[in-house]
């Protein structure tokens, strides 16, 4: 009888509850407006949750490597909430975030805090922007800061897809990430 790994039940998991979402937000309206409860079917506003959801749940992919000797590279899991703050006219945003993160094999847990900032290059519906950030950082490895720097997308008034190279800086080290940062502000 073949046993189950353990690292596929966190993904069967994952999985059994984006699709019960899908299943659900698809669902429920096209009921009501069978019975006539409810406004006619709206596919985008159940997109929209499952989108915030899925980014909940699903977390971000960091490749890391420390710049000390004797460290080795690893993938980081992180899991961004952002929230939309403040705008100075078309061009600036100011987002604040927490983090959480997860090093994988060394079993490193971590929190950040700080403030990204999006600089669009051309104020259009889909626009380039640059991604500016800096944040406090602590955790299992230590205790700094964070600065990082990004070039993007951003999709209307709110989703942004960036390439973020990050340097954080500890009491153990220095070390730098990248990677493919999506984000949906709250």
């Amino acid at each position: 009888m073949p046993t189950t790994s353990p690292v596929m039940c966190p993904r069967v998991l994952r999985f059994a509850v984006v699709a019960a979402l899908v299943c659900a937000f698809i669902a429920a309206p096209r009921r009501a407006e069978a019975i006539g409860d409810g406004p006619a079917f709206d596919p985008t506003a159940g997109l929209a949750i499952i989108v915030i959801v899925g980014e909940m749940i699903i977390p971000d992919v960091r490749f890391e490597v420390p710049i000390t000797e004797h460290a080795q590279p690893g993938l980081v899991l992180s899991w961004p909430i952002v929230f939309e703050a403040w705008s100075w006219g078309k061009h600036t945003h100011v987002l604040p975030f927490v983090e959480m993160q997860h090093r994988m094999g060394k079993r490193n847990f971590r929190a950040l805090a700080g403030a990204r900032l999006l600089l669009a290059v051309r104020p259009k519906r889909s626009h380039t922007v640059v991604l500016l950030e800096a944040a406090g950082i602590t955790g299992s490895d230590g205790d700094g800061a964070m600065m990082g720097a990004g070039i993007g997308r951003r999709y209307g008034q709110t989703s942004t897809f960036c390439v973020v190279v990050r340097g954080t800086r500890t009491q153990h080290g220095w070390r730098t990430d990248v990677a493919m940062d999506f984000q949906l502000p709250l």
